[in-house]
């Protein structure tokens, strides 16, 4: 049985702009290439150096100063309200919890800042080139506009934010080595936003050693619920998976196929929650096989699906196979409405004529990225306007962007005395310890983490969206839905 829940309170932050560096393959660079792709209708804003870096790549250069951002164009901190309101009772265990996303960069803090604070370095590991980098690579665009907007506000707590982003190619001795690497070396104090949805057992092996937390990322995989360092950001896998068969079958479609990757652990992960939950979302499983992320046709999976009487089809893949998949079932006349992890839903699906015959239905583990009808979901937008103009939205640059605004949580937890010393991880441990009850004005379902937790506690929600006719769209008004 499912229970909507929905949120909207305001995410502000207010601040002044950082200088920095960049290297080869860096976000900078991506978000700079995307600047002069884009339109020209509204000015870029000047992009905070994101280091960015591929395991054995040459040192970063020298910093370079960006340019300040004009009086005109960001509020001082006084003038940006704080906006704070009542939160609804969450669907599960009738509690109930503000909800608020603190101003971080605010009053609170940034009132008490006599001078800029030692910068506040953090990290990210991610997928972004190889495998399954289509799907992953807009978190790292995501969390680099993020760190972009809250650094031209003030930062958090007086501290400017400097990331690190370094691409492991889904390679697990390189996402250890980049964990190594950022916590030893760079010195950062927390990972933010990683995306390692095929690596995330050598991936969790590393934040253990260093006894470092992660804070968000792509949450696909079982690894981020067993691990005391991992600190989800977000609806859980059996939320999200349970959520997308039950918008199935809104859209009239009860009998599904079950296609699951045989490259990552996170597919049969997810082929399991969606067997043991399809009666719960009023569907059936008519069909399991597994398949690779590689292969060029899957025209003898779409014959079994069709013959199993499937009208839709689960597919636990990469958004890129989405394509091939697509292409095949169609070449047989069979076009069934296909369900996706978010990840998955990138945008080149939009336009594609194949995808589009059937559809795709999908449950975002933080909100709908295509909504802005709440102050929160408002920021999100204005910030691409500004940082990534003309660059495409999905599900992974909205959950780098929440992975960040928890982040900001977190430091807004810890109270204005944050703004007076150096952050450390053992800080961003304690500011977790505080996170209550927690939506991110609206982001994502109520979240709570625990002091010195031995693990995360899964949030049972997700949002549904579905692709239809060349257009992304939240459904069940944008609100969650929750497995009671």
């Amino acid at each position: 049985m499912f229970k909507s829940v929905y949120r909207s309170l305001a995410l502000v932050a207010s601040v002044t702009l950082l200088a920095g560096c960049a290297s080869a393959y860096s976000t900078t660079e991506l978000l700079e290439a995307q600047h002069a792709a884009a339109p020209t209708a509204a000015a870029p804003g000047p992009l905070t150096v994101i280091d960015s870096t591929t395991p054995g790549a040459p040192a970063p250069a020298a910093a370079v100063p960006v340019p300040a951002v004009a009086k005109a164009a960001v509020p001082d901190a006084t003038t940006v309200p704080s906006t704070t309101g009542n939160a609804p009772p969450i669907a599960k265990g009738g509690q109930t919890g503000t909800g608020a996303a603190p101003n971080a960069a605010g009053s609170g803090a940034a009132a008490t800042c006599t001078k800029p604070g030692a910068p506040l370095v953090i990290g990210q590991v991610g997928a972004w080139s190889g495998l399954v980098g289509q799907s992953a690579g807009n978190g790292r665009t995501g969390l680099a506009v993020w760190a972009n907007y809250v650094n031209s506000r003030g930062g958090l707590a007086c501290h400017q934010i400097r990331l690190t982003s370094v691409d492991d190619q889904s390679d697990g001795a390189k996402a250890a080595a980049a964990v190594n690497d950022l916590v030893q070396n760079k010195k950062a104090v927390a990972l933010v936003g990683s995306f390692v949805p095929i690596d995330a057992a050598a991936y969790r092996s590393a934040i253990e050693s260093n006894k470092v937390p992660t804070i968000g990322g792509d949450y696909v995989s079982e690894e981020w619920l067993k691990s005391p360092y991992f600190y989800p950001v977000g609806g859980s896998p059996e939320g999200v998976y349970t959520a997308t068969m039950k918008g199935a079958v809104a859209q009239g479609k009860k009998n599904i196929a079950i296609i699951n990757c045989v490259e990552a652990a996170a597919c049969a992960y997810g082929q399991g929650i969606a067997t043991r939950n399809a009666a719960a979302a009023g569907a059936t499983i008519v069909f399991t096989t597994g398949v690779s992320l590689t292969q060029s046709d899957f025209t003898s999976q779409c014959q079994n699906a069709r013959a199993a009487k499937a009208d839709a089809i689960f597919y636990f893949g990469d958004g890129a196979s989405v394509h091939r998949l697509t292409r095949s079932c169609n070449n047989l006349g069979y076009n069934p409405l296909l369900l996706v992890p978010s990840l998955a839903a990138i945008d080149s699906l939009r336009t594609d004529a194949n995808v589009n015959k059937g559809g795709v239905v999908f449950a975002p583990s933080v909100f709908p990225w295509m909504l802005d009808s709440t102050p929160a979901q408002r920021e999100f937008q204005d910030a691409y306007r500004r940082y990534a103009p003309g660059v495409s939205t999905d599900a992974a640059a909205a959950t780098g962007w929440a992975s960040g605004a928890m982040l900001e949580a977190v430091i807004a937890a810890l109270g204005p005395e944050a703004a007076n010393h150096a952050i450390t991880t053992e800080e961003i441990m304690k500011g977790l310890g505080k996170i209550k009850n927690e939506t991110l004005g609206g982001l994502i379902p109520p979240t709570t983490y625990s002091l010195h937790e031995a693990k995360a506690i899964p949030v049972q929600c997700a949002y549904v969206a579905m692709l239809t006719n060349q257009v992304w769209q939240a459904l069940f008004s944008g609100k969650s839905l929750c497995l009671a």
